[in-house]
């Protein structure tokens, strides 16, 4: 295919165009990677992970991963982004901040701020972290 962007041009492409205050491009393309929920984000053997957090905030488990997938693609593609992390020298890429409110099992509403960065031409989730009660902005 003549002229075709390479998957790191379109990355490079989206970044360029993409502002705080504005949604993610292609938004309606966001993933999370499925071992960022099972080995990282509700994973309570993994000691960098935030399983701690998500349960006692939100009450969500390993068994809440689907529910949890579909907040926080469910957010990318809602919500502006608030602050855009471009200073780390490649092959590092930028990353957009985007604050997603999630509805827990517990009941409970707490703002995720979460990291995205741009995968083949699509949002992709870097980390995820529920905001402690005294930094809530809900």
């Amino acid at each position: 295919m003549v002229g075709a962007e390479s998957p790191e041009d379109e990355d490079a492409r989206l970044h360029s165009l993409t502002r705080v205050g504005r949604k993610l491009r292609n938004s309606d393309r966001a993933f999370v990677p499925g071992p960022k929920l099972t080995r990282y984000l509700l994973d309570p053997g993994n000691k960098r992970g935030k399983a701690k957090l998500f349960k006692r905030e939100l009450g969500m488990a390993l068994e809440h991963r689907s529910d949890l997938e579909a907040q926080l693609v469910a957010g990318a593609s809602e919500r502006p982004i608030a602050r855009i992390l471009a200073d780390k020298p490649p092959p590092a890429k930028p990353t957009y901040e985007v604050w997603v409110p999630i509805r827990g099992v517990n009941g409970a509403t707490r703002e995720v701020l979460t990291a995205w960065t741009y995968e083949g031409g699509r949002p992709q989730l870097v980390t995820a972290y529920p905001a402690r009660q005294r930094d809530w902005v809900l």
